[in-house]
């Protein structure tokens, strides 16, 4: 894991503490993500996919298919 790349609108603090790990398939020429991750329990998250964008600042060579990304 390199760094933080994209963060999904996220809803309040419910004070759950959850973590999730995810792979990168593919970063695109207009700083997009594609990436998927396993279930996460703790707050009732299937597996999924999804596409986000990158941070800004973080160039599309900060990240890499194959890569980690936990929170």
């Amino acid at each position: 894991m390199r760094g933080r790349y994209a963060v999904p609108v996220a809803g309040r603090d419910d004070g759950i503490a959850a973590t999730g790990r995810g792979v990168v398939h593919a970063v695109t020429g207009d700083a997009k993500l594609s990436m998927s991750h396993g279930p996460i329990p703790d707050i009732g998250r299937p597996a999924m996919s999804m596409d986000m964008t990158l941070l800004d600042g973080v160039g599309i060579g900060a990240v890499a298919p194959g890569d980690t990304v936990m929170r």
